[in-house]
C-alpha cells in the first residue's frame, strides 16, 4: 500500500547545523533535558526531543522505509513558526526554513514533498514568501491556528486566504501554542486537550467566517482530525440556526464540512470512522506527527490493520486523496 504522509515535522538543517555547537538560530538552541538527552528550546519553549529530529535527508529516508511510508509531505515544527519575532527576522527565518525544505525535496524528489513557513506578524510579508515558496516549488505552508491571537477570520489575514486560492496552494493548519495552554498545565492536556481545541478553533473560524464560503477552491487539511469540529458541528448548526443575525455563512456549518480535508491523527478506530463517516474518505488523509510519540510509529501499517474502514477507503486515505489533491 502506498502511503503519502500530510503531516511530518521537519527541523531545518540550517537550523540544526547552527544549534548544534552551541550557537543560536532566530532564538533557537539545543538544551539537555534531566536524562541528557538533546531538547530543541525556542525562546524558552521546548520544541522537540526525539533524536529523529536531527536526522539528515538520507537518514530521514531510512527512517520512512523502515515505517513504511513513501512520500512525506514535509512542515516545520509548529515552534518554529516565529510570528512572534520582529518582522525583519521572521521574513529572514521564513526564507531560511523554506529554502532549506526546498532544497530537501530537491535531493530526495520522490520521497518528499514540502510545505513552507511565511511570517505571518506581517501579511504583506507572508503574501510574497507564500508567492515565493510556489515559485521554488513548495505545494503550499503549514500556518498556525491562530497569529498571536488572532483568528483566521480577521479581515486583517484574509490575504492570505485569497492570495492561497490564487496560487493553488495547501494550507496545513496546526496547533503551536494557543489559547487553551496557560489553563493546561499538568498531564500534557496542553498537547493532548490543547491541540484538538485549538484545531477545532481554527476550522470554525474560517468555516462561520465565512472564508471557505469566499473561496471555494481554497486547500485546507486541518491537523489532527480537525480536532472537535465533527463532533460539535451539530451544536453549532443550532447556534446558527437560533442567532440567525450573528451569522455571516448562507448555510448551516455542517454544509462546509467537505470543503476540508483532516489528517488521519485521531488514535482510535471508532474515533476515525466517525471522521470519516462525516466528511467522506475522500476528505481524509494520512498524518503521522513524525517524529512526534503523540502519531502512531507507521501510519500506513496502522490504517491498514483497522477493520472497520473498507480497502476503497484506505486506498483513498493512504494515498489516493493526497495524489489528487497534490498531483504527487
Amino acid at each position: 500500500m502506498r502511503v503519502i504522509d500530510v503531516h511530518a515535522h521537519y527541523a531545518p538543517y540550517v537550523m540544526l547545523r547552527k544549534v548544534a555547537d552551541g550557537g543560536d538560530w532566530f532564538g533557537a538552541k539545543l538544551a539537555s533535558d534531566a536524562n541528557g538527552m538533546k531538547t530543541l528550546e525556542v525562546r524558552g519553549r521546548a520544541g522537540m526531543s526525539d533524536a529523529r529530529f536531527t536526522l539528515d535527508p538520507a537518514g530521514r529516508v531510512a527512517e520512512m522505509d523502515r515505517i513504511g511510508t513513501d512520500v512525506q509531505v514535509i512542515s516545520t515544527m509548529p515552534v518554529l513558526f516565529n510570528y512572534d519575532i520582529p518582522t525583519a527576522d521572521g521574513v529572514a527565518s521564513s526564507r531560511e526554513l523554506n529554502d532549506d525544505i526546498a532544497s530537501t525535496v530537491r535531493q530526495f524528489p520522490s520521497r518528499f514533498r514540502g510545505l513552507g513557513s511565511i511570517p505571518m506578524q506581517d501579511v504583506d510579508s507572508a503574501v510574497r514568501e507564500l508567492e515565493r515558496c510556489m515559485e521554488i516549488g513548495l505545494l503550499g505552508v503549514s500556518l498556525a491556528t491562530n497569529v498571536n491571537g488572532q483568528l483566521w477570520d480577521s479581515a486583517e489575514l484574509e490575504p492570505v486566504l485569497a492570495a492561497a486560492e490564487r496560487l493553488g496552494s495547501l494550507l496545513f493548519f496546526h496547533a503551536n501554542r494557543g489559547f487553551m495552554a496557560p489553563h493546561l498545565p499538568r498531564y500534557h492536556l496542553e498537547n493532548t486537550i490543547g491541540h484538538p481545541v485549538e484545531d477545532t478553533i481554527a476550522a470554525a473560524a474560517l468555516i462561520l467566517g465565512g472564508a471557505m464560503e469566499r473561496h471555494p477552491d481554497l486547500r485546507v487539511v486541518i491537523a489532527h482530525g480537525g480536532g472537535n469540529l465533527c463532533y460539535g458541528i451539530a451544536r453549532m448548526d443550532r447556534g446558527w440556526e437560533i442567532k440567525p443575525k450573528a451569522q455571516v455563512i448562507p448555510k448551516k456549518p455542517s454544509e462546509y464540512l467537505r470543503s476540508l480535508y483532516y489528517d488521519t491523527i485521531t488514535w482510535g478506530e471508532a474515533q476515525l470512522r466517525f471522521l470519516i463517516d462525516q466528511v467522506g474518505a475522500d476528505r481524509v488523509v494520512v498524518g503521522s506527527d513524525y517524529p512526534t510519540k503523540m502519531g502512531p510509529d507507521s501510519p500506513g501499517g496502522w490504517i491498514e490493520s483497522l477493520g472497520l474502514l473498507t480497502d476503497e477507503e484506505k486506498n483513498l486515505i493512504t494515498h489516493g486523496n493526497l495524489e489528487r489533491l497534490l498531483g504527487i
